[in-house]
């Protein structure tokens, strides 16, 4: 069994934002939605655990409406850290070891394409773990005389 976890529970708080960039819409759908919508159409994955902050559980349940493979809606905790924690703790509580492939993804990155994670979960199978990235694309400027 592979299980999406689709971590949801940030407070927005380095960006200022007046609440968790998760719930932020682009065309309509809300970061989250986005997110959870590429887990759900992905052949590869079975189940999807969603891991909430504790004082936006209901708007999460709403972003959660009609996604099939969601299984759970669990509280997280105060850093990322501990809200990965959380999910990998559940699941063992929940599966024991009958879970094959652990996917982990930020709500507040919904560009990832389902081809994408599959590779990764390809990877993961083939090679016992893998890790998603794409090179850098930002450029790094050093500035003198205070411009």
């Amino acid at each position: 069994m592979n299980i999406g976890i689709i971590v949801a529970a940030g407070r927005g708080e380095r960006t200022k934002l007046t609440y968790p960039k998760q719930f932020y819409q682009i065309l309509g759908k809300s970061l989250l939605r986005i997110a959870l919508e590429k887990y759900e159409y992905s052949n590869l994955i079975d189940k999807i655990i969603v891991v909430a902050n504790k004082k936006f559980m209901e708007e999460t349940k709403k972003e959660c409406y009609e996604i099939n493979k969601v299984y759970d809606i669990i509280k997280g905790g105060d850093s990322r850290q501990e809200s990965v924690f959380n999910a990998l703790k559940y699941l063992y509580d929940k599966f024991g070891f009958d879970v094959s492939i652990v996917s982990i993804h930020d709500a507040a990155r919904p560009f990832v394409s389902i081809e994408k994670i599959e590779e990764s979960i390809k990877a993961a199978i083939k090679n016992g773990s893998a890790v998603l990235a794409l090179p850098e694309k930002n450029s790094v400027s050093h500035v003198t005389g205070g411009l």
